[in-house]
């Protein structure tokens, strides 16, 4: 029966049907239907006026960057090494954090020989490629990069790596053949026939025995400067990157970003064909960038913040960079170092990164973990800036623990570079074998099973700083208040009406500020969305802006509406 109905609609539908249209009731219903349009349009205009659609940041806005070193992440196959395939066992990890970019330290190989087991070492001023691509076996193969890539897109995550080109070690298949003179690599290198030239420091002449010149190197004579002035290397370059892309690397840190704009040399003569290569990174540089561009891989550069004064890093490739990542001088921070001298090197910075791409990072491999130079209290403090610094927020493995330098190490440069803490067995679970760096002696205690289990730890804290400013990215931001030691600041989430309000007392007193004075478009109570371990209002109480409490060091964070909103603040 049912079929029969169907079917009898159906037949209905197909026959012809002749109807006689009123001419006027046509033109009734046209002239209804464009003004049915008309209003939908201009309705249109005027809600996007006042609900206008959310800006689309950068991904690298969006979410954190998490700057991880291969070795020191997670061992899989027992050698003592972190590699590849341990970093995909913990993807599940990253994601739970809120990472959107894994950014790996260099893979490719900078020795002669594959590193193993008991002798894998590292020297930061010495990472020159013997073989741009080919991956160092201690971390694993093409394979497991690709298979690491493929899980993390899955996640919603995107990789990003260390590829400074531009030098490599003298081990490297083209210095070799720049040094014979071979076709198309002779002018690889920069090779002068005398060392009289003035060079800047870190730059030294070192004399070959075989081409009998003197090629420039970089801190070390096995570290040889390309010369990118030579459209050879540039497009050799673009072969290195092509490989990597074909891994699923979607993203390159090409290393300090003043290096692509310094005048090697000291005298005007650097000017003279004869040496080449004064100028040509800044050329070579963006043509490389244009060419990976041109393959949506976004490229980025280092810069650090060690002067309040320094100009806008993007300048020195003329805006090429996507963003930059700044790291901030620990001596902003330390212990000795006092709140007006910090708030004026924050202000300054956002003058500065207001036109700029930035993306900010506190601890990292070269200078320590962060916590080491200010303590947990005022570290966490820092971490609450990336609120108002425009632009995105980035962290070194482990820094959302807290964890401070390993001093039992055999140097100084090793201090922030031992294992990831995971749970409270053996070697923190980094490794069945032991560690290529020893483990810190508090990892029973600040490891991340023990700190996700207590609401009040570091990591459960740097986690809910996190979500507040991934909630409130892109917004806009100002600052309310500047005083002696205290510092304020406003950040409004998108087309929405509530705001945060974040206090920060960088001094070693307790202060009792009146938010009422500085208006905040006269709202007058605010909800505590997070506040110091020593702070005396409990989160998700509401507190008036009148009299405010905040101890040494202290940290505040309300959300608040504006009364003009018409809307009232809850606990709910």
């Amino acid at each position: 029966m049912a079929e029969f109905d169907r079917k009898s609609k159906v037949d209905e539908s197909t026959q012809p049907v002749n109807r006689k249209y009123n001419k006027s009731s046509l033109f009734g219903g046209i002239a209804m239907g464009i003004l049915f349009i008309l209003t939908m349009i201009v309705l249109a205009v005027c809600l996007s006026e006042v609900f206008p659609s959310d800006p689309v940041f950068p991904w690298w806005q969006e979410k954190l960057v998490y700057r991880t070193l291969i070795e020191s992440f997670q061992d899989s196959d027992g050698d003592g090494v972190g590699d590849l395939a341990g970093i995909t066992s913990r993807l599940y990890y990253l994601k739970e954090l809120g990472v959107g970019t894994i950014w790996l330290s260099n893979m490719f190989l900078i020795k002669d020989e594959p590193q193993e087991r008991g002798t894998f070492s590292y020297n930061k001023d010495q990472i020159a490629a013997v073989n741009f691509t080919e991956i160092d076996p201690i971390f694993g193969t093409a394979d497991n990069l690709t298979h690491l890539s493929e899980q993390a897109s899955l996640e919603g995550m995107l990789l990003a790596m260390d590829l400074n080109p531009l030098w490599t070690s003298t081990s490297n298949t083209w210095f070799n053949a720049s040094r014979n003179s071979q076709e198309n690599f002779i002018d690889f290198y920069i090779w002068s026939q005398n060392n009289s030239q003035g060079l800047i420091e870190d730059y030294n002449w070192e004399f070959d025995d075989i081409r009998n010149q003197f090629y420039l190197t970089k801190s070390y004579p096995d570290v040889a400067v390309l010369n990118f002035s030579s459209k050879s290397v540039v497009n050799k370059l673009k072969e290195v990157f092509r490989y990597w892309m074909t891994l699923g690397v979607k993203a390159f840190n090409i290393g300090p970003i003043h290096e692509y704009s310094m005048n090697l040399f000291t005298e005007k003569s650097c000017l003279m064909e004869e040496i080449n290569g004064c100028f040509g990174r800044v050329l070579g540089g963006k043509e490389l960038i244009s060419y990976l561009h041109e393959n949506d891989v976004i490229v980025f550069g280092l810069w650090e913040v060690n002067d309040r004064d320094v100009p806008i890093p993007t300048l020195t490739l003329d805006g090429a960079l996507d963003f930059s990542v700044n790291t901030i001088a620990r001596e902003y921070f330390g212990y000795h170092y006092l709140g007006n001298a910090v708030i004026q090197a924050l202000v300054s910075w956002v003058d500065i990164a207001q036109s700029s791409k930035m993306l900010w990072m506190m601890g990292n491999e070269n200078h320590g973990r962060i916590v080491s130079h200010t303590g947990r209290q005022r570290a966490i403090t820092n971490y609450v800036l990336d609120l108002v610094l425009p632009g995105g927020p980035a962290i070194y493995y482990g820094e959302e623990l807290g964890l401070r330098n390993n001093e039992n190490t055999a140097s100084k440069i090793e201090y922030s570079r031992t294992p990831m803490l995971w749970t409270a067995y053996a070697n923190a679970n980094f490794s069945i074998s032991e560690p290529w760096l020893p483990v810190h002696g508090d990892y029973n205690e600040t490891c991340i099973a023990v700190q996700l289990e207590d609401p009040d730890s570091y990591l459960n804290t740097f986690k809910k700083i996190l979500e507040l400013r991934q909630d409130y990215s892109g917004g806009n931001q100002y600052f309310t208040a500047v005083l002696d030691g205290f510092i304020a600041f406003s950040r409004y989430k998108f087309y929405v009406k509530d705001a945060i309000l974040v206090l920060v007392n960088f001094s070693y007193r307790t202060l009792y500020i009146d938010m009422e004075t500085y208006s905040l478009e006269y709202a007058t109570v605010g909800v505590v969305k997070l506040s110091s371990q020593s702070s005396q209002y409990p989160e998700g109480k509401e507190i008036s802006l009148k009299n405010i409490q905040l101890e040494p060091n202290g940290l505040l964070i309300l959300q608040y509406y504006p009364a003009t909103s018409g809307e009232g603040v809850s606990n709910n």
